[in-house]
């Protein structure tokens, strides 16, 4: 209870800019990562914690403590532990986008101790799950950014599950727009591109923007 308010209340704090540096000068980041480790076998506790981690890590230089103090592997242990939570699979690949994006040290990190591979089974165990579908995503176009984890992603089913996830959300403007950035990051990569049009890439991509042609957003992606 106390843990779960507190992570609470220091992501509510994170709002503001000038918090997120004076939560890790206090020790929130510690408090986080400990908490994680704690109570890791509760999935009520655990989903509270990824909002925490991944307001804080809005901060560059939070990135890096949260990877130093174990915060990435807390995240990985808890998604193993909850595979079927589909709240702490969508807060942890939440956690994951923003830890990985613009800090590539994170990036080939987290692809290194299980990160991809994570965020892909959370995505294929939660196909129906707008959130999970979001965040993933998310998650693995920030990871994309480091070369040799575009070709980590196709090799793990990456591409499998970003197109799965444009098909069985057509509908959804919002799921639609986080889709395509990881399309076109994994298309960065040569042998990608072949993959992507055997596996209904770029039909899926033609469908959506028949489907959201008023979604400026949806479009542009």
């Amino acid at each position: 209870g106390v843990q779960e308010q507190g992570c609470r209340a220091l992501r509510s704090l994170t709002c503001n800019v000038d918090n997120q540096t004076e939560i890790a000068v206090e020790g929130g980041i510690e408090a986080v990562v400990a908490a994680l480790r704690a109570h890791s076998s509760h999935a009520g506790v655990q989903e509270q914690r990824r909002p925490a981690l991944f307001c804080l890590a809005c901060n560059v230089d939070n990135q890096s403590k949260l990877t130093v103090e174990g915060g990435i592997a807390a995240v990985l242990k808890a998604m193993g532990a909850h595979a079927s939570h589909a709240g702490v699979q969508e807060q942890a690949c939440a956690a994951f986008s923003k830890l990985a994006y613009s800090n590539d040290d994170n990036t080939v990190k987290r692809a290194v101790v299980g990160g991809i591979a994570a965020v892909v089974a959370a995505m294929r165990t939660h196909p129906l799950h707008a959130g999970v579908q979001e965040q993933g995503c998310r998650a693995l176009r920030s990871l994309t950014c480091n070369v040799d984890n575009q070709t980590e992603i196709a090799v793990e089913g990456g591409i499998e599950a970003v197109v799965a996830a444009l098909r069985a959300h057509s509908s959804h403007a919002g799921v639609q727009e986080q889709r395509r950035p990881a399309l076109f990051c994994l298309a960065c990569n040569v042998d990608n591109q072949s993959k992507l049009t055997v596996e209904g890439g770029i039909a899926a991509v033609l469908k959506a923007m028949g489907a959201h042609a008023s979604h400026a957003g949806v479009q542009e992606q």
